[in-house]
């Protein structure tokens, strides 16, 4: 891996394809697969031709979970959110660590982007271990034309609005929540009863 990567490859749904060729996926490793040996991982640089060149690490990039992006050719923001704040620590308790960081990315004409400015825009949704899923918290992420993201906090079946997102300087802790509750459950519609198909031969 030509960067650091902390505890290797576990690649995540965080996945966004630039126009400039790059793409870029989250990793959150673990050694068997359970989120006891779960580590902060990073997000991998891909060239156009499929070859890892670099690495984001650190920088409060801890379990890179899902994402979305602006994408303006020579530059792009990253918004990325990170599941293992405390979750293994907690050893399956929920916490309310879950966080949004935008990373404002640089990409020079042939060169590999690299990171402009990184801030938490968000720093207080729950997240959880798992046995089935690894961790659970938040994901989902959506941008709107008026700049507010979109996060779904799977922990508590909701789905929260982070004003402002692309120009913020402040923490909007869990966001606001804009919607929530799981969806009602319908009756199943019952069946036509079917019918027997007669041949030629019965029907004389």
């Amino acid at each position: 891996m030509p960067g650091s990567c902390p505890g290797g490859v576990g690649l995540t749904t965080a996945l966004v394809a630039l126009r400039s060729g790059f793409v870029i996926v989250g990793s959150l490793p673990t050694t068997d697969g359970t989120s006891a040996t779960a580590q902060a991982g990073c997000l991998i640089i891909l060239n156009s031709s499929g070859q890892p060149i670099g690495t984001l690490s650190g920088n409060e990039i801890n379990g890179p979970w899902d994402m979305t992006a602006v994408d303006m050719g020579n530059a792009a923001v990253l918004f990325v959110t990170n599941v293992l704040n405390g979750t293994v620590a907690a050893n399956g308790s929920v916490v309310s660590h879950g966080s949004v960081l935008r990373i404002v990315l640089s990409i020079p004409m042939g060169g590999t982007p690299t990171v402009a400015s990184l801030t938490t825009i968000a720093s207080a949704f729950d997240e959880r271990t798992d046995p089935a899923a690894l961790v659970v918290g938040p994901t989902g992420l959506g941008l709107g034309a008026d700049g507010t993201l979109f996060v779904a906090d799977t922990v508590q079946s909701r789905i929260a609005s982070i004003p402002n997102a692309l120009h913020r300087t402040t923490d909007a802790g869990a966001g606001v929540t804009i919607a929530e509750g799981r969806a009602p459950q319908t009756a199943p519609r019952s069946r036509p009863r079917a019918q027997r198909q007669y041949s030629h031969r019965e029907c004389r």
